[in-house]
């Protein structure tokens, strides 16, 4: 019961994350964040000499974003910084074939990462990892699928010191890390 208490807390939080992951399927949902108004207000004129399709509120120059994130997460702005994270002491770095591309900080703190590897092999570096750290003994960690989890997407869910409760999901570039600490 336990399990599926901290699983939903943290599908919850991750839920709340804003830009915890990217995807580009998002459709005709997407269309219904704005309410259907667009972005220069109900009577705006459409300006000719702009490209609908273009986006044009993405700056040219995004200083040291890694080129395979911006592959994958093409709104990046600018590179990210796993210490906005505060993460628990301890806490085992990604796995070195994942690259950081975005952090968002707070109470319920995100990191998004690309990777080539498999879920699987994600999950369980953090398994691995975690049963490593001087808090060992405090991590309880299980895997839940997308099917369980309701998400689509696997995660490795769990509770670590202090009470502070992670997520790693999947998303189709790589995964996210949560961190909960409400």
């Amino acid at each position: 019961m336990r399990h599926r208490l901290v699983g939903a807390a943290v599908l919850a939080a991750l839920w709340m994350c804003t830009g915890c992951a990217a995807s580009d399927d998002l459709g005709d949902a997407a269309d219904g964040l704005s309410g259907g108004v667009p972005v220069g207000g109900l009577d705006a004129p459409a300006d000719p000499d702009v490209d609908p399709g273009a986006d044009a509120d993405v700056p040219d120059d995004r200083g040291d974003v890694p080129p395979e994130c911006l592959a994958a997460l093409p709104y990046l702005l600018g590179p990210a910084d796993f210490a906005d994270m505060d993460a628990p002491a301890g806490w085992p770095d990604a796995p070195a074939d994942a690259t950081l591309c975005m952090t968002a900080s707070g109470d319920v703190a995100s990191a998004t990462f690309v990777t080539e590897l498999p879920f699987t092999d994600v999950a369980a570096h953090y398994e691995r990892a975690l049963a490593e750290t001087v808090h060992a003994d405090t991590y309880e960690v299980y895997r839940t699928s997308g099917e369980e989890n309701g998400t689509g997407y696997d995660a490795l869910d769990g509770i670590g010191p202090e009470g502070v409760m992670f997520q790693v999901r999947e998303h189709d570039a790589g995964f996210v890390l949560v961190l909960d600490r409400t």
